[in-house]
């Protein structure tokens, strides 16, 4: 079957969008299932993205993409895996963990966005989404705790200023937005018992 021009270029721009300097050999991959003979397809030098010869070489070559990362590369070599041992049940599960690492950098990404927008609600249960075991976990971690204590420092010195400007409403709104992040912060609290002292109603 002939690969047209513009088949042929959807498919390096795919491939080098998912796999960086790995889209060579996918687009190699896909043109040799179309181009060579019938009989030839089952040989295991031609158009196979990896090179390994067992399927202990090949799901170490998997642990090492999934180790650096490169969840993409490592989601192609456990279908590959998968076609060539339909029988070994180990690549359907480093497949899982590619997917999975996948779903979860997307929910990294998201929260990452989420917290830009000060959306702090949102952020928060996009980490929870994220397992405990992901690769992401740790950066989300960090990523929140840094952005949770620059919201509650901003809100904090806003509110004060709004105290000392007698704008109570708007300090209450501000020491609010601090205990949805943070419910026991004294702060927050002693801002909004301030406020209420000096006789604006809460």
């Amino acid at each position: 079957m002939k690969v047209s021009g513009g088949v042929l270029t959807l498919l390096i721009a795919l491939g080098g969008a998912v796999l960086g300097s790995l889209g060579s050999q996918v687009v190699a991959f896909f043109t040799a299932e179309r181009t060579s003979p019938a009989g030839t397809r089952g040989q295991a030098a031609t158009g196979l993205l990896s090179k390994a010869a067992t399927p202990g070489e090949r799901l170490f070559e998997i642990d090492q993409a999934l180790q650096a990362g490169e969840f993409g590369t490592a989601l192609l070599f456990a279908e590959e895996g998968q076609r060539l041992y339909p029988g070994d049940p180990r690549f359907a599960g480093k497949q899982k963990r590619a997917e999975d690492e996948i779903q979860n950098r997307f929910r990294y990404q998201t929260m990452q966005a989420a917290i830009a927008r000060l959306n702090f609600a949102a952020a928060v249960a996009l980490f929870d989404e994220i397992p405990a075991d992901s690769a992401f976990k740790g950066r989300a971690s960090q990523d929140l705790g840094k952005a949770r204590e620059q919201y509650i420092a901003e809100q904090l010195r806003d509110a004060e200023a709004a105290v000392k400007l007698a704008l109570c409403d708007e300090a209450k709104t501000c020491a609010q937005a601090v205990l949805t992040v943070d419910g026991d912060n004294t702060a927050a609290r002693s801002l909004i018992a301030e406020c209420e002292k000096s006789g604006t109603p809460p």
